[in-house]
C-alpha cells in the first residue's frame, strides 16, 4: 500500500508528511492478554499471583512472536506493559522489564541489524548507551553492587525501544497508546486499596508507587493534547482524545504525585503556546476534567488528594516534610559537592553518603543530585551536554515539522527529574522520544507517518510505502 504526499517547494531537507496508517490491533489485543488477567487478579487481592501470571503471559507473547519473526509487535508489547511492570516488578522478579526490553533488542539484532547500526550511529544515543555501561561498570568497582545501577540499563534499552518504533509510525503509535491501556488497568486494579491511587498495601505486601501511575498518566495526557494527537494516531478524533485525556486527568489527580501534578501543569501551559489548533480540546478537556474532579474531590480518596495539595502549600509544616525529606537532601548537597567537587563520591555511593550528611539511608530523590554527588562536577557537566544536544535536536525538529512533543517529553522528564532519580524504563520512554526529535532524522525512515526527502526545485509527490 502507498501513500501520496505532495512536496512544498524547497531545496533541502525537509519532511514529506503522508497518511498515517491505523493502530496494530492484534498487538493491542497481546498487551490487553498480557496485562488484564494480573491486573484482574491484582484487584482480587492476588498480588503475588498477578506478578507471576504476568511474567508468564509475557513470557509466552514474546516467545510467540520470536518465533512469528514479529519484531514490532514484540516491541509495541515491551513498551505498552511497562507501567504494569513497574507496579510488580517488587513482588516478583525485579528486573522483569530489563529482560523484556533485552529481548526486543535482541530479536532487533537477529532479524534487522542494519537498524541497530542506524541507532549505534546516532552519537546522543550511543553516548547515553556508553555512559550507563561504564557507570554500572564503576559501581561494581566501589561498591561491589552489580544489581542497583542496572536501571541505567532499562534507560537505554526503553528509549532504544522507541527509537527503533519510529521506523514505523504506527507501531510506535500503537506501543504509546497500549501504555495508556495498561495504565487504566492498573488504576482500575488499584482501586479498591489505599488513599492515593497507586500504592496498595494488600496482606502486608506493598504493591507500586503513587509516582509509577501519575508519571505515565501525565505522559498520555500529553500526548493527547499535544500535536493534534498524531502521536496515538487521534489526529481528527476530538471526542475520543477528549475522553482518553479525561480519563488520564483522573488517574493522575487522584494519584497524588505531585511532580507528576508540576510537569503535567507546565506541559498544559506550553501545548497552547506551540499549536493554536490544540487549544480547543485543552479548553474542552480542562472544562469536563474541573467537573470531574471537584466531583471526584468530595470521595474518600478525594480526600486524600486534598491533604497531599495541602500539605504541599502548609506554611505551619515543615520544608523537610512538606517535600517528604528532599528539601533536606538538597540543604546538604554543598557539603556533599565540597568533599569531592571534581568526580564525586562515586557511582553507587548514594545511600551511604546520604546516611553521613542526613542520617537516613535513602537513595538520591532527584537526578540532578545523584549526578552531582556521584559524579561530582564531571557528572554534571555531562548531564548538561547530553541535556542541551536534546534541546537542540527538539528545537530543530519543531522547526521543520511544528510538532512539540520531543521538547515536551524532555521539559516535562526535566520538571520530574526534580523529584525522582529518572533512571527507569518508563523514563526511558520520555528520553527516546526526545531523542526522536534528531537533527539527522535521515536515519530513520518512519513508514506512515514521514520521511527525510531531498526537495527539487519544482513542486513534486513523494510517495512512501505505509506499513
Amino acid at each position: 500500500m502507498t501513500a501520496n504526499a505532495i512536496a512544498p517547494v524547497a531545496a533541502r531537507r525537509v519532511p514529506v508528511r503522508v497518511k498515517a496508517t491505523s493502530l496494530h490491533w492484534g498487538a493491542l489485543a497481546q498487551l490487553f492478554a498480557c496485562t488484564a488477567p494480573p491486573m484482574t487478579l491484582l484487584y482480587l487481592g492476588q498480588p503475588r499471583l498477578a506478578a507471576r501470571l504476568l511474567v508468564g503471559l509475557l513470557a509466552v507473547v514474546m516467545g510467540l512472536n520470536v518465533l512469528r519473526g514479529k519484531r514490532y509487535d514484540l516491541a509495541v508489547v515491551a513498551v505498552g506493559c511497562l507501567p504494569v511492570v513497574s507496579v510488580l516488578r517488587g513482588i516478583f522478579f525485579y528486573y522483569s522489564g530489563l529482560c523484556i526490553l533485552g529481548g526486543a533488542l535482541v530479536m532487533w539484532m537477529l532479524h534487522s541489524p542494519d537498524r541497530l547500526r542506524m541507532l549505534w550511529n546516532d552519537w546522543t544515543w550511543r553516548s547515553l548507551a556508553i555512559f550507563s555501561v561504564l557507570y554500572w561498570w564503576l559501581c561494581i568497582l566501589i561498591t561491589g553492587d552489580w544489581v542497583t545501577q542496572l536501571r541505567f540499563f532499562e534507560l537505554t534499552l526503553s528509549s532504544a525501544a522507541i527509537l527503533l518504533l519510529a521506523e514505523n509510525f504506527a507501531s510506535l503509535a500503537t506501543a504509546l497508546f497500549g501504555m495508556s491501556i495498561s495504565t487504566t488497568l492498573m488504576a482500575i486494579a488499584l482501586l479498591p486499596y489505599g488513599d492515593r491511587l497507586g500504592l496498595a498495601f494488600i496482606d502486608d505486601i506493598r504493591v507500586g508507587n503513587p509516582i509509577l501511575l501519575g508519571v505515565p498518566a501525565m505522559l498520555m495526557l500529553m500526548l493527547v493534547l499535544a500535536d493534534g494527537g498524531r502521536w496515538l494516531l487521534l489526529e481528527g478524533k476530538l471526542t475520543f482524545r477528549v475522553i482518553l485525556g479525561l480519563v488520564m486527568v483522573i488517574w493522575l489527580v487522584l494519584s497524588g504525585s505531585r511532580g507528576s501534578w508540576v510537569a503535567a501543569g507546565c506541559g498544559i501551559l506550553l501545548v497552547p503556546l506551540a499549536s493554536k489548533r490544540d487549544r480547543g480540546v485543552l479548553a474542552a478537556l480542562l472544562v469536563v476534567a474541573v467537573v470531574v474532579v471537584t466531583l471526584g474531590l468530595s470521595t474518600s480518596r478525594g480526600a486524600a488528594v486534598t491533604n497531599q495539595f495541602q500539605r504541599t502549600i502548609d506554611s505551619d509544616m515543615s520544608l523537610a516534610k512538606r517535600t517528604s525529606g528532599r528539601s533536606e537532601q538538597w540543604s546538604v548537597l554543598p557539603a556533599v559537592f565540597a568533599e569531592s567537587p571534581l568526580w564525586g563520591w562515586g557511582p553507587g555511593t548514594g545511600r551511604d553518603v546520604n546516611y553521613l550528611y542526613t542520617g537516613r539511608h535513602l537513595e538520591w530523590h532527584s537526578l540532578y543530585l545523584q549526578f552531582v554527588a556521584d559524579a561530582g562536577m564531571i557528572g554534571g557537566i555531562l548531564l548538561v551536554w547530553f541535556v542541551w544536544a536534546l534541546i537542540i535536536r527538539g528545537i530543530k525538529y519543531f522547526r521543520r515539522t511544528k510538532e512539540i512533543i520531543p521538547l515536551l517529553a524532555l521539559l516535562t522528564y526535566l520538571i520530574l527529574a526534580q523529584s525522582v532519580q529518572g533512571v527507569d524504563a518508563i523514563s526511558g520512554v520520555f528520553i527516546g522520544l526526545a531523542l526522536l526529535g534528531q537533527a539527522s532524522a535521515s536515519s530513520f525512515r518512519i513508514k506512515g507517518r514521514f520521511r527525510i526527502a531531498r526537495r527539487e526545485p519544482e513542486p513534486a509527490v513523494a510517495t512512501v510505502a505505509s506499513a
